[in-house]
This record gives structure tokens, sequence and C-alpha cells, in this order.
């Protein structure tokens, strides 16, 4: 189990080295991810063998200690549950997918060889995350994954809006980064040499968390808020996941459709023990999820284009697993992160094809077609805008963001 971990984890590292060190030829850059994605896939089904021979039980593994210096100690540790398992899964999955509808979406595409290679960067880094078994290491995975979607957000560089739109996205990763590493910061500072995700359960029983302040604990849960909301678009940062769709197609799918969104769920579920201790933070998760929920829903039915109404229902959805967090659900968290993944996925692979379709429709009569008629709120109940005063329906409308992208398909 220990081999088929450390090899889940470089099959990516490879493909990345190997597509570096060849030529700019479609045919030898598309072979090498289809066989990358394959071992990738043999390597994680052995996993799950050998995980369901021994029971379902966690498993803990340390590879070797890359830094040690005084009390600190920096180990290359590996963790695999039943929360490494269902995204690892789901990002095997939609990576396959992903690579293969890339081979033929971006042929002659000048930028083929770059995306492929930021594409398994990514990877690298996303498996990083799901196999770290210490906060650092989940660090060191989260850095990886931010720049890459820096690089996919900008990927047509020579116009200045994919750049502008890359650089407010990676403004917002660079502030929330700054509450996990302090996050991981106080770890140390307040729980020493015991800061593994399979020790968290047992630090916080009554009889060892006498040695742990209240507002310590309260000040590190607001971190690790701050950096969850970030990474998944939550309130009050849900508005720059729609402006990342500048990317590629295939690049909104596997980011800010299905996988990267979901990071922010992946850390609060790494750190329960921590911030649901108390009940003040459990609230403010919830009070996070449900105005994500109600803003991004309002900001949904008022976008122009696909991809943004696609983005804000996928930040919708993740603002409900934050609240099935905050009441203790997990189980259904994870069931629910890869219905919304794979749903994502699906809508954001597909639209291409189904705006060409209306506009071949709309080409082919000869009257005047709409695609909806609708009026200014109709994300409103009918009943309600109705009842509305005209001045309150237009400053409703205004203040929904209608114009905050303006996305077009590559």
């Amino acid at each position: 189990m220990n081999r088929l971990i450390l090899v889940s984890q470089f099959i990516p590292l490879l493909g990345f080295l190997l597509i570096f060190l060849s030529d700019r030829n479609e045919k030898k850059i598309a072979t090498i991810s289809y066989w990358c994605s394959h071992a990738l896939g043999l390597c994680i089904g052995g996993l799950f063998i050998l995980w369901g021979m021994s029971g379902f039980n966690s498993y803990e593994y340390e590879w070797f200690t890359l830094y040690e210096s005084g009390e600190y100690s920096f180990p290359i540790l590996f963790y695999f549950d039943r929360v490494s398992a269902t995204y690892l899964f789901c990002v095997w999955s939609i990576f396959s997918i992903i690579l293969k509808y890339c081979r033929v979406y971006l042929h002659r595409e000048t930028g083929y060889k770059r995306f492929f290679l930021t594409i398994f960067s990514f990877l690298f880094g996303l498996i990083l995350i799901i196999l770290s078994g210490s906060i650092d290491m989940l660090f060191a995975g989260w850095e990886i994954a931010g720049i890459s979607s820096f690089l996919l957000i900008a990927f047509y560089r020579h116009r200045i809006q994919p750049v502008r739109n890359a650089l407010r996205a990676y403004t917002i990763y660079r502030f929330c980064d700054i509450g996990l590493l302090l996050g991981a910061w106080m770890s140390h500072l307040m729980f020493h040499e015991s800061q593994h995700f399979s020790q968290l359960a047992v630090l916080f029983n009554h009889s060892n968390i006498a040695s742990v302040s209240y507002p310590s604990l309260l000040l590190m849960s607001f971190l690790i808020l701050i950096a969850a909301s970030g990474k998944s678009a939550q309130f009050p940062f849900c508005f720059w996941l729609p402006r990342a769709m500048e990317g590629p197609t295939p690049s909104s799918a596997i980011f800010y459709g299905a996988l990267s969104v979901h990071l922010g769920v992946f850390l609060l579920l790494r750190t329960t023990p921590i911030w649901s201790y108390t009940y003040l933070t459990r609230f403010i998760v919830f009070a996070i999820g449900l105005l994500t929920v109600i803003v991004a829903s309002i900001s949904e039915k008022t976008q122009s284009n696909i991809k943004g109404k696609v983005a804000y229902a996928s930040i919708t959805q993740v603002g409900f697993m934050f609240m099935e967090l905050a009441l203790g659900f997990e189980t259904l968290v994870l069931v629910h992160f890869l219905g919304n993944a794979f749903l994502r996925c699906y809508q954001l692979l597909v639209s291409p094809s189904i705006v060409a379709h209306l506009l071949r429709v709309e080409g082919s009569t000869n009257n005047a077609f709409y695609i909806q008629n609708s009026s200014r709120l109709h994300f409103l109940p009918e009943s309600l805008r109705n009842t509305l005063p005209e001045v309150l329906q237009n400053t409703l409308y205004a203040f929904s963001p209608s114009k905050i992208t303006l996305t077009t398909f590559d």
C-alpha cells in the first residue's frame, strides 16, 4: 500500500516531465497523457482494493523527514481514509475525462503543450492535498494548485481580460492562503508534534484539550474558515469564481466546476475536530454557507452566459455543503460533492455545443428568435415580482451582479 500511495502521487509529476521533455507534437503529448491517466487509474484501483482488504480503516504512512530543526520537523506524511478515497476517485475520473476531451478540443491550439503541462502540475498538487497527512503537506499542495489555477485562467495571455481576471483570482488566493499559513503555524504552537490529521480527533478529548486555550482555538478556526471560504469562493469571496472562467472550457470544468472549488470543503473535513469543537464556529460556517446560497442563487439567475450560470450554481451547492458540515452531516457532504462535481463537469463540457446549436437554430429561422424572454427579476416568484414597486425592482436588479463577467468561449 505504501508503494501504491507513492506511485499515485508521482505519476502526475512523471507525466509533467515527459511532456516537458517532448516536442510540440500533439500526438506524442496525447499519448503520454493517455498512458499516465490509465497508470494512475490502475494505482488508485489497487489502492482501493488493499484499503478494502484492511477493513476500510484509516492508514498513515511516513516516507521520510524532509526537514528538522529543534522541535520542528517536516515529515513527508501520507494519510488515506474515506475522505481521501472519495476525492481521489473523483479526481481520477474527471481528470481522465478532461484529458480525453482536450486531445481533440485543443487541436492546433498554440498553447497545446503548455495546457497539458499546467493540467499535470495541478493534478500533482491536488493529489498532494488529498493524500497529505499534515497541514504542512496540505499547504504545499495548496500552493501548487493555486499557481496552476492562475496559469490556466491567464491561458489566453494575448488578451487583457484573462490576465486581469487571473490576477484578481490570485489576489484572493494570496489573501486567503495567509489564513492557512497562519493556521499551520498556530497548529505547531498549540499541538507541538501532533499536527497529524490522524491525531486531531484524539487531541480534542476532554482530557487533552486543557492545554489548548479557548481564544487560541477560536482564532485558529477563523483562519481555517478564511482559507476554506476563499478557495471555495464562499461569501464574501464568491465573486471571483465567474471571472476565472476566462480560461479554456476544459480547465473551467476541472478547476471551478468540479475539483478546485471543493478544496475548501476538503479542508473543513480534514480540520473538523478543530473548528467544530465550539458552537460559535459551527454557526459561522452555517452562516457563510447560507449567505453564499442566497447571494449566488440571485446572481446565477441574472447571468447572461452559460459559464457564469454554472459557476454560480456550483458556488451555491458548495454553500449547501458548508451548511451540511456545520450540522455534522459529513457522509452527506461526500455524496453531495460527488454529485455536484460530475454534474458541473458535464454542464461545462457540453455548454459550447449547446451555444453552437442555439446559434444554428437562430440562424436557420426566418422570423425573430428568442432563446429566453423574461423580465428583469425572473429569479423572483411571479407573485412577489408583481407586488414589488418598480423602483424596488430596479434596485434589486442593479445589486444583482448581472454584468460581473464577460466570458467568451474559446
